[in-house]
């Protein structure tokens, strides 16, 4: 699918955009005000947030942001865009679409501006399906596994218990040590998630292993605290920035939370940057590739829906895409496996490809 996103300064471009359309989708980017920067979640407040850009779409596959505040690149005229967006907000000949329409409706509230109906809100849509569970921990409940022995006539296999205490020890240790989880952290961790008694004394053994063997994590570890105290932000190696003002907190509860999330950044955030450049790569190829339908992403994995004859050249493209270098100074090989079915029960890795 043809994908057409641009970035639009000039107020005519935008009413040429949206010009004669009965349904228009739009989404407020904000900031905290200067006073509030330190306050986590002042940007979610209309009292102590300012609005630094919109975007609007009228068409799958196109949109465009209109920059108003931005403190680099350039901005469009501030007060002809509360003009246009007045008249936009007001006029009951326009459908107006947003996700969580009560937090744009606040903000355009603090502004002087009543959004006028029609609208639609895809967040109270997705509440009105009773979905009420935004993610898949809980299928098991719904009956999946009875209804697979219906299906199939016999009960799903069981995973191994050696097999998943392993597991279940090394991805924790792992998350849990470069995380800063102590020993009786990490022992209440494995107690409740997998049933799996260990002594403090063991944890402890763990993580002390672990670290042998990786000497400068604890040194590592150490500075991305202390640089995040400084800043009250922490850093994705590509610059992006996840604010952090707990990390100056006295209650010990906020001030650690906010120190995992200090460690956490450079590492998963860096990798989901990565993904993000991949993805990039990929949509920009999708108008060579019309055939090539992205539907879904699950943390760092991407599905696709290819035509047989195809599964091949959508392959080599897909890994191409998420192996390339990301950065000139990261040394480390990106290898992407792909798997292939007509449904995700027969997915079967393809290792020929």
């Amino acid at each position: 699918m043809h994908s057409n996103y641009k970035n639009v300064t000039d107020l005519s471009t935008v009413y040429k955009y949206i010009k004669n359309s009965e349904i228009v989708a739009f989404d407020y980017e904000t900031a905290p005000d200067e006073e509030y920067r330190q306050e986590e979640k002042a940007a979610l407040d209309p009292h102590k947030a300012h609005i630094v850009g919109c975007s609007f779409s009228v068409l799958q596959g196109t949109g465009i942001y209109v920059p108003i505040a931005h403190k680099t690149g350039q901005n469009a005229d501030k007060d002809e865009f509360f003009v246009f967006l007045r008249d936009f907000l007001t006029d009951e000949g326009i459908i107006k679409v947003a996700h969580n329409l009560s937090f744009e409706s606040q903000m355009s509230y603090a502004m002087g501006i009543v959004i006028k109906p029609p609208v639609y809100d895809t967040m109270s849509a997705a509440q009105m399906t009773l979905k009420n569970s935004y993610e898949f921990r809980g299928l098991r409940e719904c009956g999946l596994k009875k209804l697979a022995n219906e299906i199939c006539s016999e009960p799903l296999p069981s995973f191994d218990t050696v097999t998943k205490e392993r597991r279940t020890i090394a991805k924790n240790v792992n998350f849990g040590t470069f995380y800063g989880l102590f020993p009786k952290g990490l022992q209440k961790t494995l107690k409740f998630k997998a049933g799996i008694e260990k002594t403090e004394q063991e944890c402890r053994d763990i993580i002390e292993n672990l670290k042998s063997g990786y000497r400068g994590l604890s040194t590592w570890q150490a500075n991305t605290i202390a640089e995040a105290y400084r800043t009250t932000y922490s850093e994705t190696y590509l610059g992006r920035r996840r604010y952090l003002p707990g990390i100056r907190s006295d209650n010990f509860s906020v001030k650690s939370f906010a120190q995992r999330c200090a460690l956490n950044t450079p590492i998963q955030g860096t990798a989901a940057d990565i993904l993000k450049l991949s993805v990039g790569r990929i949509l920009m190829g999708l108008d060579k590739r019309p055939w090539l339908k992205p539907i879904l992403q699950i943390h760092d994995e991407l599905t696709f829906i290819v035509p047989e004859d195809k599964l091949k050249e959508a392959v080599i493209f897909i890994k191409g895409c998420m192996e390339a270098k990301p950065f000139e100074e990261f040394n480390l090989p990106l290898i992407a496996e792909a798997s292939a079915g007509k449904t995700f029960g027969t997915m079967e890795e393809l290792e020929d490809i």
